[in-house]
């Protein structure tokens, strides 16, 4: 395993972030979670994650409106979507803002590992 990364999940889905981050502790890595976009963005300002997993859908702001902050604050933390939307648009506007990967839920976990994993 690469080493270990500080991983913050952003989704208004509790069940979601409970799943993936249990499985990111067990694979090592430290993982905060925020359940809105703009508790989202305030820990990655307090806590610069290196890698943020960002929900598409948020209930307060979406993940497009996050990726555009992250954008103007000039934060570099790698960010991978993850959404239950398939949406060719929704992936090149979302790669055009700085995600790195998108992910369709549901997924298999060891590819989020491996995403998380790479540099």
């Amino acid at each position: 395993m690469a080493g270990v990364k500080t991983v913050l999940i952003v989704d208004d889905e509790i069940e979601i972030c409970e799943i993936i981050g249990e499985y990111l502790e067990s694979r090592g890595h430290e993982v905060l979670t925020a359940h809105s976009g703009e508790k989202g963005l305030a820990l990655i300002l307090e806590r610069r994650p290196d890698v943020i997993l960002l929900d598409l859908r948020l209930k307060d702001i979406s993940g497009i409106d996050v990726l555009t902050r992250l954008q103007q604050l000039s934060v570099f933390s790698r960010v991978i979507m993850i959404s239950g939307v398939d949406d060719v648009e929704k992936i090149s506007l979302t790669r055009s803002l700085g995600s790195e990967e998108y992910l369709v839920k549901p997924f298999e976990l060891e590819k989020l590992d491996q995403l998380v994993n790479s540099e």
